[in-house]
Parts: structure tokens; sequence; C-alpha cells
């Protein structure tokens, strides 16, 4: 899924003050870094919300989009027409709640 997929970061920058990349909290891995640092602190909980419809990826943490791109336009690899939804960890302490999935058409 990492090489053919889409991966949204998570990951404890509460505080980062320098340029933001593809690897921090929001950023879209191999396309496009966060447009501000919304992470709260290491404890605290996030809020992601991540929507792809066709073409469009939008990632808001935390009540602020801080993705909205066209994957056409941003991404070098292809965009598959459909696949899976993943959750990934790195053998650090991870904690996932009120998982939901929407369909959208």
């Amino acid at each position: 899924p990492v090489n053919s997929g889409y991966e949204v970061q998570i990951n404890d920058l509460h505080g980062k003050t320098k340029k933001l990349t593809a690897h921090d909290c929001g950023g879209v891995i191999k396309t496009a870094a966060p447009t501000k640092n919304m992470a709260k602190p290491a404890g605290e909980w996030n809020r992601m919300i991540v929507t792809m419809k066709n073409d469009e990826l939008k990632v808001e943490l935390n009540g602020e989009t801080v993705i909205d791109i066209n994957l056409k336009e941003k991404s070098e690899k292809p965009l598959p027409d459909e696949g899976f939804i993943c959750l990934q960890d790195h053998g650090l302490n991870l904690f996932f709640r009120n998982l939901r999935f929407n369909k959208l058409e």
C-alpha cells in the first residue's frame, strides 16, 4: 500500500518551528507538506479528517485545513481507481479512537 497508495502522516511535531515537510503531521508522504502545524502536544488527542474524492485530497487537522490538493497535479504516483485504508505504526506508542469511514458518491 505504501508504494501504490497515499500515506497521511501522523506524528508528534507539536512546537516544531522549522519548515514543515511531507513527513510531518498532516503531510502526505512523497506528495505535499502540511500548510501549518496544527498538531497538539503528545498525550492529547488530535482529530484528523482525510477526504479523498476523485483527484482531490483534503486533510483537516484539529479543525484547520492543512492539505487541499489535486493529486493529478501534485503527485508523482499514478492515482488508483480503488484501494485500501491502512493504519501503520513503527513500533512506538500510537492510539486511535472513533475511526469512521464513509464512502463518497
